[in-house]
């Protein structure tokens, strides 16, 4: 089956069009990697952790009698789970499943290392290596071929990725539709048209569908995209459903950071600086103020630099959402999280034009920090207000997870096998 309208994929136009090689070099820390000697033994690492790693090993309890499918992305560890109870799940990475299970769970298995392959394919690229960058994709299409999912299902899709972009193309391929799942609440590159992002909204040049959190944001993209309602569906929430916290609550504030707002060294400064100031105004009220990085491992030196050193940090995201009544943040969909177990949402409007495509009827909406967010810590302290509610179009729990998953693979199948040669 032989997807129609699509052409190989010109990996120089990575770089033509969406970034550069000093870019990359910074993005993947790869400034010193050497062409001689040293870069030869740094190859033979990634050849070896690709042989060695548990990938090959958990391949041995492949569950040959379940149909497969291959997941990539963020988030979607409970979703695996639930998939898991019928197909045998390939991933590629995937937070939250650990090593032992791939190793005693016979319906989960890892397609490839990743990042033996990302570092990979960004030296092929870097090196000019057409060569290289053609045997990953021979070697994925390898893989995928004996997968055999009857889907693809990612979240990640960044021009910088460059391993991600030859997965997808290599499972086009193979017939494998690929099915693009928000990363986050609004918050992925094909809903809105800001700064370099526009030319995100290429992106059908990889994706044959698109999976939604909910009604609204399919609505959006479809307009936007002008895209069939067929290629589209709502998938719901992908995290385990949210109870109501029935213990005990401080009356905290929890910043939780966002990483899709700040490129370079002049913006991370004004980002901490903006936290910085926060926290001084939490300080001044007496309500005791935690913050909570997106990526430590990237923004570390950033931290070190620009956070004051008082601020307190938490790593536990989920453990510290139960623990503080007030969480605060740009327009991470950790918010919507906040919202659904009724903890009071606070977004700040750090970019006027960028927050108008996440303002959320649950959240109050703050312009201007130093005026506005001391009475309203005051009068959430005082009790003058209540959480505010999440409207029903802003978050999709399904009762049945799997059966949604089945309807939308259903709905892939039946346009995919119409559409194709």
């Amino acid at each position: 089956m032989e997807k129609v309208g699509y052409n190989l994929m010109k990996y120089d136009y990575i770089l033509e069009e969406w970034t550069s090689k000093e870019d990359l070099k910074k993005i993947y820390g790869l400034e010193n990697e050497s062409k001689g000697a040293s870069g030869l033994w740094n190859r033979m690492k990634r050849i070896r952790e690709e042989v060695f790693s548990v990938a090959s090993l958990s391949k041995i309890l492949v569950d040959r009698k379940a149909e497969s499918i291959v997941v990539h992305g963020w988030k979607l560890g409970y979703l695996c789970r639930t998939l898991a109870k019928q197909y045998h799940v390939f991933t590629v990475s995937v937070d939250g499943i650990d090593l032992k299970e791939y190793c005693v769970n016979r319906r989960f298995s890892m397609l490839c290392h990743l990042r033996a392959y990302t570092e990979d394919a960004v030296l092929a690229v870097l090196d000019d290596d057409d060569k290289r960058l053609e045997k990953i994709r021979r070697r994925l299409k390898k893989y995928l071929q004996k997968a055999n999912p009857r889907l693809l299902l990612t979240t990640s899709f960044r021009p910088t990725h460059i391993f991600d972009l030859i997965l997808y193309e290599a499972a086009r391929e193979c017939g494998i539709p690929v099915v693009f799942f928000e990363h986050g609440f609004l918050a992925n590159p094909l809903i809105y048209e800001y700064g370099w992002r526009k030319h995100t909204i290429l992106a059908p040049k990889w994706f044959d569908f698109y999976w939604f959190w909910n009604e609204k944001n399919r609505k959006i993209y479809n307009e936007i995209q002008k895209t069939e309602p067929e290629r589209s569906f709502v998938l719901g929430y992908p995290l385990k459903p949210f109870e109501k916290y029935s213990g005990e609550r401080s009356m905290s504030v929890l910043f939780a950071g966002d990483g899709g707002l700040v490129f370079d060294e002049a913006g991370y400064r004004k980002y901490y600086n903006m936290i910085n100031e926060i926290y001084l105004i939490c300080q001044n009220i007496g309500i005791p103020f935690k913050f909570k990085p997106h990526s430590l491992d990237k923004e570390a030196e950033y931290i070190e630099k620009y956070l004051l050193p008082e601020i307190e940090q938490a790593s536990d995201f989920y453990g510290e959402l139960r623990k503080n009544y007030i969480i605060m943040g740009l327009r991470t969909s950790a918010l919507i999280e906040a919202g659904a177990i009724g903890n009071y949402v606070i977004q700040i409007a750090y970019d006027p034009e960028y927050i108008k495509h996440f303002v959320w009827g649950h959240a109050w909406l703050i312009e201007d920090y130093n005026s506005e967010l001391e009475p309203l810590i005051r009068a959430i302290m005082k009790g003058e207000v209540q959480p505010k509610k999440l409207l029903p179009d802003e978050f999709d729990q399904p009762d049945d997870l799997l059966q949604r998953f089945n309807e939308g693979l259903e709905q892939v199948e039946r346009y995919y096998v119409g559409n194709t040669d």
